[in-house]
């Protein structure tokens, strides 16, 4: 950030591909389709299942992150451990965040 840091060639790729992913949502995402009743969709049986899902998902791997962080402050180093935590984090909130984006568009 203040050029304290040095950042790996795959720590920007990601970066990169993560941004870029994050500009091209809108565009080649879904539209906006007039004839939807947003809170009768989410009172689907399917759609409170997937929510629970992705709540569950962010819970858990946010208390992942939470314990592979103390372990390695600790001195166990777990890179591919903390790697599938923020992974999970990362996906369950963009998607969460989308949907709810979409809903009040």
């Amino acid at each position: 950030v203040l050029g304290l840091e040095k950042f790996m060639k795959d720590m920007r790729v990601g970066a990169y591909v993560v941004a870029l992913a994050a500009i091209l949502l809108p565009v080649v995402g879904p539209g906006i389709q007039e004839d939807q009743d947003i809170q009768a969709l989410l009172m689907k049986i399917g759609s409170i299942i997937w929510s629970a899902i992705l709540l569950a998902s962010m819970c858990i791997s946010g208390v992942g992150l939470a314990v592979s962080n103390m372990r390695r402050k600790r001195g166990v180093e777990q890179t591919s451990q903390m790697f599938a935590f923020n992974l999970i984090v990362q996906t369950t909130a963009a998607v969460v965040g989308t949907t709810v984006s979409k809903m009040f568009v």
